[in-house]
């Protein structure tokens, strides 16, 4: 890697659909990365959106052009920051690479290419895609969500982390 992929704080545990979310509360992660050209990013202050995806998953080619859109329509509070984690790269035939996939989304909010070894999905807990964490304010996790959400549940989410 060009930038050094990094974690920095305590790992959350993986977070399946159902049960409560034992992460929520807890500071969120802070990943140093970069994307794809190599310019630095930094993920893991709040209020913020994360949004893990793969180049692979059909749920994350339907899911990530519609926050997308909705992002685009205005849906993303004033304050909220939003990205985008490119994370477990399969090279799959007739599957986009990441940097396709994600230009052929739309999505114009920042891009965190995870390293080979997944740090960022690593430390979030990712357990399937799409996978969404909200951050609040204060840096802490305020909802972690696998699968497609509606216009609805993400108004809802991004209500609940919104400065006032």
């Amino acid at each position: 890697d060009v930038y050094k992929r990094q974690a920095h704080g305590d790992t959350l545990p993986e977070h399946y659909v159902t049960g409560n979310d034992s992460a929520k509360g807890l500071n969120a992660p802070l990943l140093q990365g970069a994307d794809f050209v190599g310019d630095p990013i930094e993920v893991g202050g709040g209020p913020a959106m994360i949004l893990f995806g793969a180049n692979w998953c059909s749920h994350c080619q339907r899911e990530t052009p519609k926050v997308a859109q909705w992002i685009d329509d205005g849906l993303l509070p004033k304050g909220v920051s939003a990205t985008l984690v490119s994370t477990a790269v399969k090279d799959v035939a007739g599957v986009n690479s990441p940097i396709e996939w994600v230009a052929s989304t739309g999505w114009s909010e920042q891009v965190l290419a995870d390293s080979t070894e997944n740090v960022a999905a690593s430390a979030y807990g990712v357990s399937g895609f799409p996978y969404f964490v909200f951050i609040d304010a204060d840096g802490k996790v305020a909802q972690r969500v696998s699968g497609e959400l509606s216009r609805e549940q993400l108004t809802t989410y991004l209500a609940k982390i919104a400065p006032r």
